[in-house]
């Protein structure tokens, strides 16, 4: 069910990209269909996040419960201008991205200001992502390697029970062990 997708964006988003099961197929179309970004264009990062998000359908039945979107950015957004507008956006990605179980993992890159970086920091957080800053191009890399080692080495456990209300809003708590006996940490629950 792993399946991969690449948006590029400036002042537009160039979605045709789409979710495919085979990594050759995002290269190809990188390397063939991307269209080159305008220069001195203002990028719409939301958008774009908005649109990574969409690609994923509702049921997990075509690509599994546990899904990322990866965004590399220096955070710098043109809605950034009109406040209302920007924070409209981000709760609508939020939601989108919680409903569909969509994790925003981020890792923010400057050179001179980290000033447009807490927005994309507060995104990774309420959907449950990670945030890490790089400051040179091999941080970005092993950030990167971090993603992928996560990704690689995730659980996903399903939890159904008769037991709670629906609608009800209710916390529980897993706790994991290792095959030792070990108590590893556990995430926050999201649902």
């Amino acid at each position: 069910l792993d399946q991969a997708a690449v948006l590029l964006y400036s002042d537009t988003v160039d979605a045709s990209g789409r979710l495919t099961p085979i990594l050759k197929d995002v290269t190809s179309w990188l390397d063939n269909e991307a269209k080159p970004m305008p220069e001195h264009a203002t990028p719409s990062l939301l958008d774009a996040i908005d649109q990574a998000v969409k690609l994923f359908p509702a049921d997990f039945g075509t690509v599994g419960p546990n899904r990322m979107v990866v965004v590399v950015t220096d955070g710098f957004d043109k809605n950034v201008a009109n406040p209302t507008k920007s924070k409209d956006m981000l709760k609508g990605i939020e939601d989108r991205a919680n409903r569909a179980n969509v994790r925003i993992n981020v890792i923010g890159t400057f050179i001179d200001t980290e000033e447009q970086l807490p927005t994309v920091r507060k995104l990774a957080g309420v959907t449950g992502g990670t945030y890490r800053q790089a400051r040179t191009a091999n941080e970005v890399e092993e950030f990167l390697n971090h993603t992928t080692a996560e990704i690689n080495d995730q659980h996903v456990i399903t939890l159904k029970t008769g037991d709670f209300e629906g609608g009800a809003q209710n916390t529980f708590h897993v706790e994991v062990t290792d095959d030792s006996g070990h108590k590893l940490p556990s995430g926050k629950v999201i649902k």
